[in-house]
């Protein structure tokens, strides 16, 4: 009998929950051994925001009229006070994470290298291996596929898309990919629940909606798109629980605004006059935009990570009881790239397509469905092309991670060109890789000694 949506498989009931912790462990310290040096130290505006938030009890950076601040690029005036030209949701994460990490007697004047880096990993490292447990757990025992197919796409959008070496840099477009991933995980969990546990799920589900927004304003798109989903579910209390989560939320960016733009709606990029991500349609700048993600351009998902393309192919081949959910997906792959086709830039300074970053876990979520079908033909070649084009994804990703994010001259396939420089890394480019691999060493140790225990006793 075929699974359905409220029925989740025999084969994946067999704890997917501690599998899902595996899965978060794996690649949380996977993250925290790549952050490298050289994207602690580039990516200083974050950790100058967080120290002022810290020093001053203000999201301001230092005195408006600074020459050092006036260099400070992605920052603009505005009533006497610079800001940001962010959101402030990382920021305060950020600064959270840092709270934690002064607690303990690390800060920035002892080692801002280290805070920096020991920030990032409580934040965006953290976040992103969360969001791929979830999608893990949901696909295995809410959709209902096989474990090693859910362990593919989980693996797979961890390491394999633009999302590795992002995971490793304190940005928010990663920060915000996260909510989002975790958020529709929640919501296609509410919709089989019932009762409070329905109310709880689609609660926090929608307040992490919420959360994406005060984090980046990039994927409002597929924001829209999952509320929709969570309405025409038509499931009795999904809608204002996610309602009610959405407007928790967005509350503090809506108390950030009103405090320092003195209107709840004004946004920090309108604010600041950076018109370059505003939708304007314009034909010859969506083809060229277009043949930059999606062709031969230099950031193109072909050479980035293909794996995501046989994802969105794996989106349409899902069976009909995922019809509702796999409608959601390509819409919200679709409006996302509506948008990105029609704004005025590509992106500065990236390894890889960032502005995909919100879509590529989504797109993974079509890779069982690829996989699924391929089994029922009798083909191996699918299972096969699908491990190859995983597999040049993640060594173009690795190589981002181990070398860096801040690659400015985009014209170039920044692989090639990083590639031949990893043989200067040495282990104090990482400052938490000792951390990190003692740490994997210990966990690995406990699954093996809780397995043998489990086999053992049955």
């Amino acid at each position: 009998m075929k699974p359905s949506r409220q029925s989740p498989a025999p084969a994946a009931r067999s704890r997917p929950g501690r599998d899902a912790v595996i899965v978060f462990a794996g690649l949380w310290l996977l993250y925290g051994a790549t952050i490298d040096r050289v994207d602690v130290y580039d990516y200083a505006l974050q950790q100058f925001v967080i120290a002022s938030m810290a020093d001053r009890g203000t999201y301001a950076i230092g005195d408006a009229a600074s020459d050092r601040l006036k260099r400070t690029t992605d920052t603009f005036v505005y009533g006497g006070r610079r800001l940001a030209a962010k959101q402030p949701g990382q920021f305060t994460l950020g600064y959270l994470a840092y709270r934690l990490c002064a607690a303990f007697g690390l800060t920035y004047a002892r080692d801002r290298i280290l805070a920096s880096a020991v920030v990032t990993w409580l934040s965006s490292s953290l976040l992103s291996a969360l969001a791929a447990a979830f999608l893990y757990w949901m696909i295995a025992r809410v959709w209902g596929y096989p474990k090693r197919d859910a362990a593919f796409a989980a693996a797979g959008s961890g390491t394999a898309t633009t999302i590795f070496p992002y995971s490793g840099v304190a940005h928010h477009d990663i920060l915000a990919a996260s909510y989002l991933v975790i958020a529709f995980c929640l919501i296609e969990t509410a919709i089989v629940l019932q009762g409070r546990r329905r109310l709880a799920a689609s609660l926090v589900g929608g307040t992490l909606l919420g959360l994406t927004l005060f984090t980046s304003m990039l994927p409002a798109g597929i924001v829209l798109v999952l509320l929709a989903r969570a309405v025409l579910a038509r499931a009795k209390g999904l809608t204002p629980g996610v309602l009610c989560g959405l407007l928790l939320g967005v509350l503090p960016l809506f108390v950030y605004n009103l405090n320092y733009f003195g209107n709840p709606f004004l946004q920090a990029n309108v604010a600041g006059g950076y018109t370059d991500t505003f939708f304007r349609p314009d034909p010859g700048n969506f083809l060229r935009h277009l043949n930059v993600f999606l062709g031969a351009g230099d950031l193109s998902v072909l050479k980035y990570m293909p794996i995501v393309l046989a994802g969105i192919t794996g989106i349409f081949l899902m069976p009909e009881r995922l019809a509702a959910p796999k409608r959601a997906l390509l819409a919200a792959i679709a409006i996302h790239l509506a948008y990105i086709l029609n704004i005025g830039t590509v992106g500065d300074c990236q390894y890889g397509p960032r502005y995909l970053i919100p879509i590529a876990p989504l797109a993974m979520l079509g890779v069982p469905g690829l996989l699924a079908w391929g089994r029922a033909r009798g083909s191996a070649a699918v299972a096969v092309a699908a491990g190859t084009l995983a597999a040049w994804s993640a060594v173009v990703n690795l190589v981002g991670a181990l070398k860096g994010t801040m690659y400015c001259d985009i014209a170039k396939f920044a692989f090639l060109e990083d590639l031949r420089g990893l043989p200067d890394l040495s282990l104090r480019d990482f400052p938490l890789a000792s951390v990190c691999f003692g740490l994997a060493a210990i966990t690995g140790a406990a699954i093996v000694l809780e397995s043998r225990w489990r086999s053992r006793r049955g």
